[in-house]
């Protein structure tokens, strides 16, 4: 990460947490836990898209939900500056923990099917 820093990048997308936050380099993390666009009842992340194999189904899907979550979608730059963004903490330790149980147990059941 150090070396992220060194290269003027300020910005990762990438964890399981709920909220954006700094870390002691200084960097913003915006988590990344989500693969499509979807409600949730609350926090900020992005949301990973692969589509280097999308067909034209897959981008007016894509397009129908951008306009249905349209309100709900906002700008890196709005996170950044906007918010007063906290450094990572305890809490940030037990969302990850928490998320990666679920997750856990989510997988089990699914595969004892």
């Amino acid at each position: 990460l150090k070396v992220l820093k060194d290269y003027n990048f300020s910005i990762i997308s990438d964890g399981l947490f709920v909220t954006p936050f700094t870390d002691k380099n200084g960097l913003l993390w915006i988590p990344q836990q989500l693969w499509k666009l979807r409600a949730m009842p609350f926090g900020i992340w992005t949301v990973c898209y692969h589509h280097n194999n999308w067909d034209g189904d897959d981008f007016k899907r894509f397009k129908a939900d951008v306009i249905k979550f349209a309100s709900c979608i906002t700008t890196v730059e709005d996170i950044y500056y906007g918010k007063r963004l906290k450094e990572y903490n305890i809490a940030n330790k037990i969302q990850k923990i928490l998320f990666f149980l679920v997750f856990a147990v989510k997988n089990s059941l699914k595969n004892a099917k």
